[in-house]
């Protein structure tokens, strides 16, 4: 369930943000719950990504750094990469690069 949740978030995340948002929280509160690590992790970056596709980058940050965190003490390489990734994207949306 905290799965399917997780995803519902991603895919409403650039078409309708309050559906996207709802997703997410409730992924992440399942995910919480149930201690489902990976999906902690995901929510966080898929709530993230939802505040990017609607121009609130100081907010994905936030997100996607929470992400980062929990991927890092799970060792999850491509959540790790995925989240390095989007922070890149938001830096390059604030113009934030050399």
């Amino acid at each position: 369930m905290a799965n399917a949740l997780v995803r519902l978030s991603n895919e409403y995340s650039a078409s309708d943000f309050e559906k996207a948002m709802g997703y997410g929280i409730k992924g992440l509160e399942l995910s919480k719950k149930i201690g489902f690590i990976k999906g902690i992790a995901q929510s966080y970056n898929n709530i993230g990504v939802t505040y990017y596709f609607h121009g609130k980058y100081s907010q994905a940050l936030e997100s996607y750094l929470k992400s980062l965190k929990i991927n890092e003490k799970a060792g999850n390489l491509k959540g790790i990469s995925d989240c390095y990734n989007n922070i890149g994207a938001v830096n390059y949306e604030q113009g934030d690069y050399p």
